[in-house]
């Protein structure tokens, strides 16, 4: 169980603090009557430590105040906390009464939890809610003072709050919001730590639930698994991993591994393939042979074939490769390159000979005759 052991951390000094050894108190503003006589304490200790947080924002001081740590503790124990009708702000005289129940000197006196407390914060305008409320109070020992008009002597003090009925919205005075707030802030706050401690550990199955042994999901495509997680009733979540073993968008492994009983609703995590380690294939061009395989090196690529080829670009420099620069490729694929050899030569041209000449044809033989 947790208790509230200290609402003056920000304004603690070492004056205003008490321990008793091995056991934390707290500041001396803050803590109950038992805690000052060390007696056992319990949930009415914390009611009393949120009613003072709370007297001082009405009232703008503290119930109690002395030089030392021990001269507080002492008022505490012997004297009843200053009214809050005694300050220099108007207070109703029935949320008075929620605010001095809590501080009763005997915790049977005050509220029973943070709920009740809670409860009258909020209805203390309710006539019913303020009789309930103020008779606990007179029956304890003169610790407040009655606070109905009707109840009080001719002598006490005339009420400075008479309210005719619940005022405009827009003449609420600003305390009120602020109480509200930091009421339902800190009892907010109890009411989680108490539910979480109440609740134990909320991770494990229930017993009654059905457990059944995780498939093996291995190497199968991330769609069907998505699927039969489905109709399994288990939640996945996703984790891409390079893996040049296992196709891409398959299944990798599982966490739990495969085999593992769960349950219906667990969250399984499922590692996918996204292939295997890929880079771009840098530039080259204008690179000699032996810059380019150390460029290609440096990227985690292989030199591939090298071919040659007449160009404009000075002798021996890269013209091109294959993949191009800027291409996807996988980490230790070979890049093919293309050299220059230069420009290309214009050819020689040839003298022409002269033309053999014709023989005339022979001159015929006359016939005898």
């Amino acid at each position: 169980r947790t208790l509230v052991t200290d609402f003056g951390i920000s304004r603690a000094v070492a004056e205003a603090s008490m321990t008793v050894t091995g056991t934390t108190i707290g500041s001396v503003h803050y803590f109950s009557p038992e805690q000052a006589a060390g007696e056992e304490v319990g949930p009415a200790s914390d009611i009393y430590a949120l009613g003072i947080v709370i007297y001082e924002i009405l009232s703008g001081r503290r119930p109690f105040e002395g030089e030392t740590a021990a001269g507080v503790a002492l008022k505490r124990l012997n004297e009843p906390p200053p009214p809050l009708s005694t300050g220099v702000r108007p207070i109703p005289a029935p949320l008075e009464a929620v605010v001095m129940r809590s501080l009763a000197r005997d915790p049977a006196q005050r509220y029973p939890d943070a709920a009740a407390f809670s409860h009258a914060l909020r209805n203390w305008r309710s006539e019913d809610e303020t009789a309930a409320m103020v008779a606990p109070v007179v029956a304890a020992a003169a610790v407040v003072p009655p606070v109905i008009p009707d109840e009080v002597p001719a002598t006490a003090r005339p009420p400075r709050y008479v309210p005719p009925g619940p005022p405009p919205k827009k003449d609420r005075p600003w305390w009120l919001w602020i109480l509200a707030f930091l009421a339902v802030l800190l009892l907010g706050a109890m009411g989680f730590l108490g539910a979480e401690l109440l609740g134990g550990d909320r991770s494990e199955p229930s017993p009654s639930a059905e457990t059944f042994a995780l498939p093996n999901w291995e190497d199968e495509p991330i769609t069907q698994v998505r699927i039969e997680a489905d109709d399994l009733g288990l939640e996945l979540r996703e984790r891409p991993e390079n893996d040049e073993d296992v196709p891409e968008d398959s299944v990798i492994r599982t966490d739990p591994e495969a085999g593992s009983q769960v349950s219906e609703g667990d969250e399984i995590v499922v590692f996918v393939s996204s292939g295997g380690e890929t880079v771009e294939v840098p530039r080259l061009v204008g690179q000699t042979r032996d810059e380019a395989s150390a460029t290609l090196v440096q990227a985690e690529l292989v030199l591939g074939s090298v071919t040659q080829e007449f160009s404009d670009q000075p002798e021996g420099t890269v013209i091109r490769s294959s993949p191009a620069e800027g291409t996807t490729v996988d980490v230790g694929d070979q890049v093919d390159i293309v050299l220059s050899r230069g420009p290309e030569p214009t050819p020689t041209p040839q003298p022409t000979p002269p033309p053999t000449p014709t023989p005339p044809p022979p001159t015929p033989t006359p016939e005898p005759s």
